[in-house]
């Protein structure tokens, strides 16, 4: 026969059970609703709506070189808008114009979305109206050195005789640099210094003198950007 004090001590442990049950139900949504974890199920509930599968198509694998901005898939951050969607690792298809999404070991791609942004560490992913996507490498900066990653496929051709060899398809870099300006519109250069000052001639002289300084070259990708960080502090 049950005591007073034992139904206490009973109905006490019940609701403590129903309580902690409630509190971590109510962590969990609070996690998925500040996008808090990576785990495979917040990235599918997440992303829902922005990705859709990916077929891969017979034969790739016998074309030469990679069709890939990136050698493997990154880690980064989706964002629609100015809304954070989720981290997630990724990696950009530049013969389909694509941005491939990793989960659950199955591959995705982006809906392309004006509003979408991929942030990476030392570039971002941002759509141009209808000209697909495009790295942005000063981010955050009203003047950016911005590049298209594009690859095209060279077909392959067969031995021209029994001494010939057959040249097999590949894929090969078809980039192209554009400096985006204040005003938000993309000029395309070439990385020569003639092009890139021509953008920036309204601080041409100290963009100048701070490329000798620094010993910086107009021609390479990691120096312009630097130089273009030092346009945005004028």
């Amino acid at each position: 026969m049950l005591t007073t004090r034992k139904v206490i001590l009973i109905v006490g442990l019940f609701f403590t059970v129903l309580t902690n049950g409630q509190d971590a139900k109510d962590t969990d949504n609070d996690d998925k609703h500040h996008n808090v974890g990576i785990n495979d199920n917040d990235t599918f509930i997440i992303l829902n709506g922005f990705v859709r599968p990916i077929t891969k198509k017979v034969g790739e694998k016998d074309i030469k070189g990679s069709k890939y901005h990136e050698e493997s898939f990154k880690m980064a951050t989706i964002y629609d808008g100015d809304k954070m969607l989720h981290k997630s690792l990724i990696k950009y298809n530049a013969f389909n114009d694509e941005v491939e999404v990793l989960q659950d070991n199955k591959e995705f791609a982006l809906l392309k979305k004006e509003s979408i942004k991929v942030v990476l560490n030392n570039y971002q992913y941002e759509m141009f109206k209808d000209k697909g996507y495009f790295i942005i490498f000063n981010k955050n900066k009203s003047t950016s050195l911005v590049l298209k990653p594009k690859k095209k496929l060279r077909e392959g051709s067969e031995a021209e005789s029994t001494y010939g060899q057959a040249v097999p398809p590949s894929f090969i870099d078809k980039y192209e640099y554009f400096i985006k300006t204040k005003t938000g519109e993309l000029e395309q250069i070439k990385l020569k210094k003639k092009d890139v000052v021509g953008i920036l001639k309204d601080q041409k002289s100290k963009v100048e003198e701070f490329a000798s300084s620094k010993k910086l070259s107009f021609k390479k990708e990691k120096d312009l950007i630097k130089i273009i960080d030092f346009y945005n502090t004028l």
